[in-house]
């Protein structure tokens, strides 16, 4: 023991022992996350970030429930460095560009929340550490009865086995997470928390998960940065200066709304309406039409239809820019008001009329994410996913190509 408590130990991938040889061990695993941060380099981008997220942000993870955080912090700091930084080299638009160090509450936050999911090492240390000594401390409490020779293992432990004795690691991601929810919230401009809704939601999150298996799936490196740009809260273009499209100052969301930009809006709109009908199409059992006529006498189209057994139901597709000069602050009354103005288009189809209202950021009102949930129900778990894969990719990649157009020094050329 004498030679444990002088010496340490490494044993079973961590170190027991003295904060001198702690640090000299974590210094050895931070050296390993660092190369692995530098082999990111010769990757595109978006297979950086795949792997960033993933696997490599989380090599020293199990350290933190490992190893007593007193006299570690400035390793802990530096192992969120590295990631940071790794980060800024996937956010800059060339190799020779230096961005801003990315928001910490947007790095760290969960991917559910609109952040990117990379909690900070350094703000976890303490809580981690305590909540693994507690679920230890409970477990060796269950069977005190074989440790007999422990003294902190008191008669009422072992018959309290149950007894709450702090927070599980678990309560220590939550709490975090919400108080720094709740921070980041408080004097954040109205435009975005609205940015934030839409990378928090199912859609507008979709793309940081997909594998680039298959070319639709394949994002290149520009497309990637303005991506992670923007969810981020990364500026297009410097705020003082015009968009060099339109002329307008380039703020958060200009992008969807620039009409000097590549917008491709049409094909954004054709590609989802494409992505519903492969995917529905695949059923047997389900005849799907595309672009039909609402009544015999009108020239009035719906996107798609469906015949499910003896009932036909129609949908009509719209992609709405929450950032607009016309949209109100709630970006879901303003999903709301384009449902309410569809339905009073195709008010003659009644009940089997469902409109499909998407932000373009991947926000759905309240009546587009029922009737999404049961057309997902509909087709299954993996059409299902191929179905939000798509949509998903489609949304971020418009608004990437969109920003990257805005973000190129020169104006666009224009017909004359």
């Amino acid at each position: 023991m004498k030679d444990l408590k002088d010496h340490g130990l490494k044993t079973l991938g961590t170190y027991i022992g003295p904060l001198e040889g702690k640090r000299a061990f974590l210094e050895e695993k931070l050296d390993t996350l660092q190369q692995a941060i530098a082999a990111l380099q010769d990757l595109p981008k978006q297979h950086s970030l795949l792997l960033l997220r993933g696997s490599i942000h989380l090599l020293l993870r199990h350290l933190l429930r490992q190893l007593n955080p007193e006299g570690l912090s400035d390793l802990w700091e530096r192992a969120d460095i590295l990631i940071k930084e790794a980060i800024m080299a996937l956010v800059a638009r060339s190799p020779a560009e230096r961005p801003k160090e990315p928001d910490p509450y947007l790095l760290s936050l969960p991917v559910r929340e609109g952040g990117l999911g990379l909690p900070l090492h350094k703000e976890l240390a303490q809580g981690l550490y305590q909540a693994a000594k507690e679920t230890a401390k409970k477990i060796l409490t269950g069977i005190t009865s074989f440790f007999t020779s422990y003294p902190s293992l008191s008669t009422s432990e072992a018959q309290n086995p149950s007894q709450d004795q702090g927070k599980s690691a678990k309560e220590v991601f939550k709490e975090l997470n919400e108080a720094k929810l709740e921070t980041f919230l408080q004097d954040l401009p109205i435009s975005y928390k609205q940015a934030r809704l839409e990378n928090a939601s199912y859609l507008g999150r979709k793309w940081l998960r997909v594998l680039p298996t298959q070319k639709p799936h394949s994002f290149t490196d520009s497309e990637t940065t303005e991506a992670l740009r923007s969810r981020l809260f990364y500026p297009i273009k410097p705020l003082d200066l015009p968009c060099s499209a339109c002329g307008a100052i380039a703020s958060l969301g200009h992008e969807d709304t620039c009409k000097g930009a590549s917008r491709r809006w049409i094909a954004r709109h054709n590609a989802v309406n494409r992505a519903f009908v492969k995917a529905l199409g695949s059923r047997p059992d389900l005849e799907v039409e595309i672009e039909p006529l609402v009544q015999q006498d009108s020239s009035l189209r719906a996107d798609f239809a469906v015949t499910i057994g003896n009932s036909r139901y129609f949908y009509d597709i719209q992609i709405v820019a929450i950032s607009k000069d016309s949209a109100k602050e709630d970006p879901y009354s303003t999903l709301k008001e384009a449902a309410s103005e569809k339905r009073r288009k195709y008010q003659s189809l009644g009940a089997f009329f469902h409109p499909l209202i998407f932000s373009a950021g991947g926000l759905m009102d309240q009546e587009t994410s029922q009737t999404y949930k049961k057309l997902q129900e509909l087709l299954g778990p993996f059409a299902a996913s191929q179905l939000d894969s798509t949509i998903g990719l489609t949304l971020t990649k418009t608004r990437a190509i969109s920003a990257a157009s805005i973000a190129r020094d020169l104006p666009r050329r224009t017909r004359s």
